[in-house]
């Protein structure tokens, strides 16, 4: 949580709380993390639901709404997704959202960028 903080106070934005309509309990976390990788200035997208809740779209909602803030405020840094090969619903999200896959760029991730 202090990490999170500490990207909202240095940059303005960073991860946000996710709930269900009309439901305030927290279900998943999700946002964007300025951060450098490669040797160079990104923003990482994060998503992470609790199990009860996954199949339902909001882990797409949350990488669309982060896409929509990259375009609109900082479209000269790459927006990627960083997740691991097993992961396949978090690679199903990047994939139906629009990101590019990039298997150049793989390491102990499999990644997904758009404006790289």
């Amino acid at each position: 949580m202090a990490r999170d903080i500490e990207l909202w106070d240095r940059y303005g934005f960073g991860h946000w709380a996710v709930s269900a309509e009309l439901e305030p309990a927290v279900i998943g976390f999700g946002g964007i993390g300025r951060m450098t990788w490669r040797e160079r200035e990104i923003l990482n997208v994060y998503y992470r639901f609790s199990p009860s809740v996954w199949g339902n779209g909001y882990a797409c909602e949350v990488l669309r709404a982060a896409i929509k803030l990259w375009q609109r405020w900082l479209p000269d840094l790459p927006l990627v997704v960083r997740t691991r090969p097993a992961n396949v619903a978090a690679r199903r999200v990047a994939e139906k959202s629009g990101l590019e896959r990039r298997t150049d760029l793989d390491c102990e991730h499999v990644i997904y960028a758009l404006g790289w």
